[in-house]
């Protein structure tokens, strides 16, 4: 009989996840809803696992923890950002928080940077106006676009997927290169020549403005009305991040004004909601969510989730475990599994 219960929210790809789906020691339930799921779906997923396996959209807080009962070892999540997991919840009873680190970085490194493309030459309204039958000769005056050549791009959050577009812009284009990050990045400074700048020096002198910041209390809304009034009027804002960063509303207005240029959008405030105002703009570019979708990637993820669960099933400390005050209460807890965690929570 299958004696370790692994619920996934919704349905994911295989690629990566073969070993987990094909071992017959796991009793594997995915859920298949296409929609973020509410408390109450969420809970009746999960209940009764061992390990629940979310996505981005699945807001994994008390309620769903207790629902799901004090089994509950590891919650793996399927992304890189965790924001949906409430993880002092998480290290209070002793459950360990991983998610998939890395893998996602070349892709979405070069997702943003095809979206500033994109943006900067004006592409998806020109095919619009291709495909519309409107293309009648050749227009001299017609679809202005920004050349990239010696603009100055913008980093805001310097990570691995921030460091690698500015690589990409740097060497591609020989962009110039401002980052805003709490830490120095030497080895991006050594090799692009990049400045470290305040978040308002950044604004004030960047042509292009990538996103790549954790949403935190802090970075909430840290893209709102006074910070588009600091941008050139040229400016061209891309959030490949989390969607909350930029305050929609403030988003809508300025381009509507003209307070800056473009934008290019993959996350959104209230995901998947869509602000009905940006819809409307011819100067925004809109996505799904899709920035890491890559075969590579999807594979990588995967396997990075398996990694995760396979060491929790050893009774090992996960590879890419992001609760790390959880450790003294897990090894409690997968000591002796039988007992489940009623005791530390």
């Amino acid at each position: 009989m299958p004696h370790h219960i692994i619920a996934i929210t919704h349905p994911l790809p295989e690629e990566g996840l073969e070993g987990l789906l094909k071992n017959h020691d796991l009793s594997i339930r995915i859920n298949s809803c296409h929609k973020d799921l509410t408390c109450s779906e969420l809970s009746s997923c999960a209940k009764g696992a061992e390990i629940i396996i979310p996505t981005i959209g699945d807001k994994v807080d008390d309620r769903v923890m207790d629902a799901t009962g004090e089994q509950l070892r590891l919650i793996a999540c399927y992304c890189v950002g965790y924001d949906n997991v409430d993880i002092e919840a998480a290290t209070r009873r002793g459950i360990a928080v991983t998610n998939t680190p890395d893998v996602a970085s070349h892709s979405v490194a070069e997702f943003a940077v095809a979206a500033m493309l994109a943006a900067a030459k004006k592409i998806i309204p020109a095919d619009n106006y291709t495909k519309a039958g409107k293309y009648k000769r050749w227009d001299p005056a017609s679809f202005w676009g920004m050349e990239l050549r010696g603009k100055t791009l913008g980093i805001a959050g310097c990570g691995n997927i921030g460091s690698e577009m500015a690589r990409i812009c740097h060497k591609g284009f020989g962009m110039k290169i401002l980052y805003y990050d709490i830490n120095k990045n030497a080895p991006l400074e050594h090799t692009t020549g990049a400045y470290q700048v305040s978040l308002a020096n950044l604004l004030e002198s960047s042509d292009i403005i990538s996103l790549h910041l954790p949403l935190t209390a802090k970075t909430k809304h840290i893209i709102n009305a006074a910070a588009l009034q600091k941008m050139k009027k040229t400016a061209i804002v891309i959030n490949t991040a989390r969607g909350a960063i930029v305050d929609e509303s403030a988003l809508a207005t300025a381009l509507k004004n003209g307070t800056i240029a473009a934008a290019a959008l993959d996350v959104y405030e209230r995901e998947p909601e869509i602000s009905p105002e940006l819809m409307k703009l011819p100067n925004i570019i809109l996505s799904p969510h899709i920035a890491s979708a890559s075969e590579e990637t999807r594979q990588k993820m995967g396997e990075t989730v398996a990694q995760n669960i396979l060491a929790v099933l050893k009774g090992e400390i996960p590879p890419n475990l992001v609760n790390e005050d959880v450790k003294e209460k897990f090894m409690q807890m997968i000591g002796n599994p039988s007992t489940g965690s009623g005791n530390n929570r």
